[in-house]
């Protein structure tokens, strides 16, 4: 210990005046010095050190990504496709394609707007649907063609729209023929036998189908189920099947049928077809065509423009009020066929609203010319029709049990999640997807229920039949 000297013992205040020169001399080499700082916030101290920001991040996107994933398995609740980022697997795990497609398909339904089981039915089993050999392998699987209740299951299907057709009567082909009602009343005839064996079907399987006939009870049979029951629906496939009768249009709608398609592959009293050796009206006919699509707007009614010419199009795009739907065509841009809807009809889709339902039948979906499909070609229409006017104009109408043949890779309904896994393995948002898969067709429908709703309040009066005057 050093001893201090008798001059600074006896002078304390020299001492501290010298203590105080050698702390000015440091603070003049360290430069000045700063404030005294007030004590941080424990928040406020731990938000700034990225030792405990980054987890405290991981752990709120966590929570709102798994808060997120409950709401979107409820059946009350359909968040919008901007907040599916918000997915804990597509955030932070390796979210595998099934995983993805499993979760698109439970949480919105699969619509196919177009299978022929009811012609199947008929051909193959005279509507005998109770018979051993319809009934059994329809429940357990098995059933000749592309479509039974297991493969419906595995296919994920939220809904389907049953093909009512009958084949165009013999004589509407004759270019000379000016569309007589006689012609026609097989037509109806057989419809009618169509609609009932349906029916009968739908009825027959009450743990799996039920009916649906408007969008509302749509949604309802998917959620009030958890999306293990198919919402069914009817259409029929051409108006030859009317029998020349707007009054048949309505009675049809009483039974359940939601959408007509304006013909199949022969002209007819409204309409040209398609796939037909010669236009007979150039499009719709002039006089009784705007009236109908009227009545079909009024009554709400779809309006299916599948299998129509390209002129036929375009003068119902011009008029009708509601957003049409093809229930079964493909892209004419990328498969020349008449069938496929041209470019110039797609944009005047997206104006209207509607949407185009791509087709599975190989000679409307091959680009090779050899009537040969894959899975990849029928994704290939989806892609173009979607890039070429959005995906909210886009969604699937197969045509299964009404083709021959079918791509390689969608052998039967069961393979849509692999069409669903290739449009995402191409980079295509879910919620894209989700759109495709059934969105579109609903807000189609609904929009043409919200269209008869304001026009039947306007007053607009029924499109009456033209009866001839009876002679007593």
């Amino acid at each position: 210990m050093s001893r201090l000297s008798d001059e600074e013992q006896a002078s304390p205040i020299s001492n501290l005046d010298s203590t105080a020169d050698q702390m000015d001399e440091k603070q003049a080499l360290d430069g000045p010095r700063a404030p005294p700082r007030a004590a941080e916030p424990l928040i406020q101290r731990y938000l700034a050190n990225p030792k405990f920001l980054l987890p405290l991040m991981a752990a709120v996107f966590l929570a709102a990504a798994y808060f997120n994933d409950f709401l979107s398995k409820r059946a009350d609740v359909d968040l919008t496709d901007s907040y599916e980022w918000f997915s804990p697997r597509s955030l932070f795990l390796d979210q595998s394609l099934d995983e993805r497609v499993n979760r698109i398909l439970s949480s919105s339904p699969l619509i196919d707007t177009h299978v022929d089981l009811p012609i199947l039915a008929r051909g193959m089993y005279q509507n005998h649907i109770y018979a051993d050999n319809f009934s059994i392998p329809f429940a357990n699987g098995g059933l000749y063609g592309h479509v039974d209740i297991p493969r419906l299951t595995s296919g994920k299907l939220g809904g389907v729209f049953w093909s009512v057709f009958t084949v165009c009567p013999a004589a509407s082909l004759d270019p000379d023929e000016t569309f007589r009602d006689a012609v026609y009343y097989e037509s109806i005839h057989d419809t009618i036998q169509q609609i009932d064996v349906m029916k009968r079907i739908v009825r027959s399987h009450p743990q799996k189908l039920v009916f649906a006939t408007s969008a509302a009870e749509f949604e309802r049979v998917f959620t009030s189920s958890g999306g293990r029951k198919i919402a069914s629906v009817l259409g029929i496939e051409g108006l030859h099947q009317i029998g020349n009768s707007p009054a048949a249009i309505r009675l049809f709608y009483e039974v359940g049928v939601r959408y007509i398609t304006l013909t199949h592959n022969c002209n007819n009293l409204f309409a040209d077809g398609a796939v037909v050796n010669a236009p007979h009206w150039n499009g719709l006919n002039p006089t009784l065509g705007p009236a109908l699509i009227r009545e079909f707007n009024r009554l709400g009614m779809l309006v299916d423009l599948s299998h129509v010419s390209p002129a036929t199009m375009r003068d119902v795009l011009a008029i009708t009020k509601a957003p049409v739907i093809f229930s079964h065509s493909s892209a004419y841009a990328l498969t020349p066929h008449p069938r496929n809807v041209p470019d110039d009809v797609l944009h005047l889709v997206k104006r209207n609203g509607g949407v185009v339902q791509v087709v599975f039948a190989p000679d409307f979906v091959t680009q090779t010319g050899d009537g040969k499909a894959t899975l990849a070609d029928v994704a290939d229409h989806v892609m173009h029709i979607a890039e070429t006017i959005g995906w909210d104009h886009v969604g699937f109408g197969s045509d299964y049990d009404g083709i021959g043949a079918t791509p390689v890779g969608l052998e039967d309904i069961s393979k849509y999640p692999d069409l669903i896994s290739e449009l995402l393995r191409r980079g295509v948002a879910d919620g894209d997807v989700k759109k495709a898969t059934g969105k579109n067709v609903l807000r189609v429908w609904k929009a043409t229920e919200a269209v008869a709703a304001r026009l039947q309040r306007e007053g607009i009066e029924e499109l009456e039949d033209a009866v001839p005057k009876m002679h007593w």
